[in-house]
This record gives C-alpha cells, structure tokens and sequence, in this order.
C-alpha cells in the first residue's frame, strides 16, 4: 500500500514537472513579457503599501494596529497567495474551454484531472509577488521586533502553507461554477475583489464583515489571524491550530464540487 502510494507520487511529480517543463521553455521566448509582468505585480503592490504609509502619516495606528504590522499581514498575504498565483493560473480558462468543447480532452487522461488541468500552465509572474511578499515580511519583521526563533519559522511555514490551501480552494470552488453556469469569469472576480480584504486586519472592518470572513468565508485565515500569532503572540495562538484544519477541510470541499461538476458536465454530453 506504501509502496503505491509513493509509486503514486513519484509518478505525479514526475509529470508535473516534466509539464511545466515544456510551459516554462516556451514562456522563456517572450522573457519581456514575463519581466514586464512580475514588474507590474510589484508595483501595484508597492502603491498599495504606500497608500497605507500616507494614511499613517496623519495617524499613529488604525484601531491598535501600526503601519509595520499593516505591512505584515499584507506581506503574508502576498506570500500565501503567491502559489495559486503561479499554479492555479488555468482556472481562469476555464469556461471558455468549457463553452467550444475542447475541455473533454481531460476526460481522456489516465491522471486526476484537476491536477492535469493545473499542471497545464504556470504565471511566472507570480514569482514577483513571491520575492515582494518576503521583502515586506523582512522589512515588518525588522520593524516589529519579531524573534524569528527555529520554532516561528517553522510555524511560519506551515501556517503559509495553510494558508496558500484556504487561498487556492476559493479559485477551484469559483471556477467550478462553471461546470452548471459556463461562466465563472464574474464569480470568479468577486472572489478575487473579497479577498483583497484579506491583506487588513478584519477587526478594523467592522463586525459583519469580521464575523462573515471569520466563519463562512474564511478568509481572515488566509492572513490576518497566521499573521497576528507572531505580532501579538499567544492571544492569537488558536490560529496554529485552526488554519491547518480550515485549510485542509476547505480544499477538500472544493476538491470534492470541482469534480461533482466534471461529472456534471460529462454526464450532460456537453
């Protein structure tokens, strides 16, 4: 049973990379673009930040809360979000390969189709919000005082990688809209529009909306709560605990509709 599983395994990553291979070889013949696009990720990010620092200088903090932890939990936010970024960038086509039928050569393949589906693709120009998301966690690090101890890096990552699941599972649970619909694009976007809340602390939301992305959306465990453990220490120690399980149960969820809809859609002879 071992044995297989690790056959399993080996064989999937095996093929990942030897597919995104081939998409990082032709990528590389329009570098331009590629650089142009890490660069612009960047720079809207940059103004962001900036905006928030123009903010505080008329302000010491925002309902207890400085420009440096600000920075923080946006900077984790950038960084878990980095990876849907990258991998998840093929979701977006879907409904179109949905709509002219080329999407049934998925059925076809003899390996789980999502992660074929995904493995099709890579932005490269995620790699930007990468290297700027580690630049500002550096930079709030530095600022807040945070000791970063063998044991908080290594909570760090794995809170990041919790994080990166809750991320992901709302661009699969989106895009699998598509399968009923054949138009995920708008559902899509209001997700993409309602974790950009995800880079601020909810408790300056108001209640609603810290409840909502708390409970039913979780998105406040995508950044805000993993962050607040190492800025404000135990009093947000229950994230260590909760954002793994949201984040592996949450994935599991838009695992499971994401393929409901595949077999809605091969059932429909569509």
């Amino acid at each position: 049973m071992v044995v297989r599983v690790l056959d399993s395994i080996k064989f999937h990553v095996d093929l990942y990379l030897s597919l995104i291979a081939q998409h990082i070889k032709s990528k590389m013949q329009y570098r331009a673009d590629f650089i142009i696009g890490a660069f612009s990720i960047i720079v809207i990010n940059a103004v962001s930040i900036v905006s928030i620092w123009i903010v505080f200088q008329n302000v010491d903090d925002i309902k207890g809360w400085s420009f440096a932890e600000l920075v923080f939990i946006y900077s984790f936010y950038l960084v878990a979000s980095s990876p849907s970024q990258i991998l998840c960038e093929n979701l977006w086509t879907m409904s179109s390969k949905l709509v002219d039928g080329s999407f049934i050569k998925y059925y076809t393949k003899p390996v789980n189709m999502l992660f074929y589906y995904l493995s099709e693709t890579v932005d490269l120009k995620g790699l930007g919000l990468l290297g700027f998301g580690f630049f500002g966690l550096s930079y709030a690090s530095n600022e807040i005082g945070i000791a970063w101890s063998p044991l908080n890096v290594v909570a760090l990552v794995f809170l990041l990688i919790s994080a990166s699941l809750i991320i992901a599972s709302f661009m699969i649970l989106t895009s699998a809209s598509s399968f009923w619909t054949r138009y995920s694009f708008g559902l899509m976007t209001l997700s993409e529009r309602l974790k950009d809340f995800s880079k601020y602390p909810v408790s300056i939301l108001g209640k609603p909306l810290s409840v909502l992305f708390s409970t039913l959306l979780p998105l406040a465990f995508s950044a805000y709560y993993p962050s607040a453990y190492f800025i404000r220490g135990d009093e947000y120690s229950f994230a260590l605990l909760l954002t793994p399980i949201i984040g592996v149960a949450f994935f599991l969820i838009a695992y499971y509709i994401w393929n409901l809809g595949a077999q809605y859609y091969e059932g429909t002879g569509a």
